[in-house]
């Protein structure tokens, strides 16, 4: 892909602007050697873009990463309607060199793009990244996520702040719940990009992980419901996107309050409790915390006591 205006390959660690006249690179538009005009534009870097990341926390000004930490990444998928070209979305919403999120091109989509998120603690996301600006603006500019095909919301957690026995338990959890797993992540099985293993069901007792274990903690490829082929982090795939900010910061809610439910149970207890243990350790007595995942659980029918 070539800019427009100086003929320069645009090379995969370099953002572009896409107009309806042509393709742009950074360069060119940071200085001013073509005019873009006060239009809109898109800030865009190809899908093979992977800057180092920087993490966020309320306390860490050095963006690097705290031991002992939980980092949640996001990538979230949305589609422009087919009659709003990409060129109509506004970079003045966007300081690409500067931002915590960037946009990629997702070749899996028909008119959209991937909102991606560098690494922040729950508490940073809930009160700093002000996802609701964000994602208010991609609402009424157009865009849409749940309500399309194959936008999915994937949320990437530090691979270290797990033992390999956390993982097995992950697993455990996710796979043998399936049916809870579905109702809130709003996507069912029939999805290639979020495959569950079977046998791992609650309603088999667990018969086949005493054997079968390490198949948890392992992705034998990466569209798995839980993708662990990443060298440093665990993907979470199967959320629907969405572009509500509730149920985003919900999902969010999900993943965090799910890692500390495993690390503080042990294999036995995750199998025999199945999701009703992990609703009572989010709702149980007068806890503060995941407040937006109370909220979503409550909607969608579950409870501490009895379920859906």
């Amino acid at each position: 892909m070539e800019c427009k205006e100086c003929n320069e390959e645009i090379y995969h660690n370099n953002p572009f602007i896409v107009r309806e006249e042509g393709t742009y690179c950074y360069t060119c538009y940071r200085d001013s050697s073509v005019s873009l005009g006060e239009g809109v534009m898109l800030f865009l870097h190809s899908y093979e873009y992977k800057p180092t990341p920087k993490f966020h926390s309320l306390k860490n000004h050095k963006r690097k990463q705290e031991k002992g930490l939980l980092y949640l990444g996001v990538e979230l998928e949305v589609e422009a309607e087919r009659d709003l070209p990409l060129e109509d979305f506004s970079g003045q919403l966007i300081d690409c060199p500067t931002s915590k999120y960037y946009f990629k091109v997702d070749n899996s989509l028909d008119f959209g793009v991937e909102v991606v998120s560098e690494p922040c603690t729950l508490a940073y996301h809930l009160n700093r990244f002000n996802w609701e600006r964000l994602l208010s603006y991609l609402r009424e500019n157009g865009f849409e996520s749940h309500n399309t095909e194959s936008c999915g919301l994937h949320i990437h957690i530090n691979k270290d702040f797990l033992t390999y026995m956390d993982g097995v338990k992950l697993g455990l959890f996710v796979y043998g719940n399936q049916y809870f797993m579905e109702q809130f992540s709003r996507r069912g099985e029939n999805t290639a990009y979020s495959k569950y293993k079977k046998g791992f069901e609650q309603s088999s007792m667990g018969a086949k992980w005493h054997t079968h274990y390490n198949e948890l903690a392992r992705s034998d490829d990466r569209y798995e419901a839980l993708n662990f082929t990443n060298y440093n982090t665990i993907e979470f795939r199967m959320f629907k996107g969405t572009l509500k900010t509730a149920t985003f910061l919900a999902t969010l809610e999900f993943v965090s309050a799910l890692i500390s439910y495993v690390k503080g149970k042990n294999s036995i207890e995750i199998m025999e409790k199945g999701y009703l243990g992990f609703i009572a350790f989010v709702c149980g007595g007068s806890k503060k915390q995941y407040l937006y995942l109370q909220d979503y659980l409550k909607l969608l029918g579950f409870n501490k006591a009895g379920g859906k």
